[in-house]
């Protein structure tokens, strides 16, 4: 996944400039940040991050201006549809490590709460041993 968030920023530079390039760089450390806890919650973030940077690419692409920057050649264009694509592949992984995260949450803590508030399984053997 950070391969192609890496090449995602160097396309975005590409195409829509530097700034947005640089902003892409705060979306690769949140899917850093998002597999380095492997916690669920930050699953989720990672979701609603490709859910919006697809949707709001194909806005982008509605807009006279962008569209002529993006179909000024066969590069652009893939690598426009690579971004997209991309944003949707990294949504769909997130959706799979939001769930095998949660699971592992579960199974730990016996409770889906983020903050705590109620006792793990390790809670109860370490009581009986």
């Amino acid at each position: 996944m950070m391969y192609g968030e890496i090449v995602c920023t160097i396309f975005r530079i590409m195409l829509f400039g530097a700034m947005n390039g640089l902003f892409n760089l705060i979306s690769l450390w949140i899917d850093y940040m998002g597999y380095a806890t492997m916690h669920f919650c930050q699953a989720m973030i990672i979701i609603f991050s490709g859910g919006m940077d697809a949707v709001f690419l194909l806005m982008a692409y509605q807009n006279a201006r962008t569209k002529t920057i993006i179909e000024a050649s066969t590069f652009s264009q893939v690598s426009f549809w690579f971004i997209v694509g991309f944003a949707v592949i990294k949504m769909i992984i997130a959706c799979g490590a939001y769930s095998c995260f949660k699971e592992a949450h579960m199974n730990e803590h016996g409770h889906a709460d983020a903050f705590g508030g109620g006792p793990s399984r390790h809670d109860d053997e370490a009581y009986h041993n």
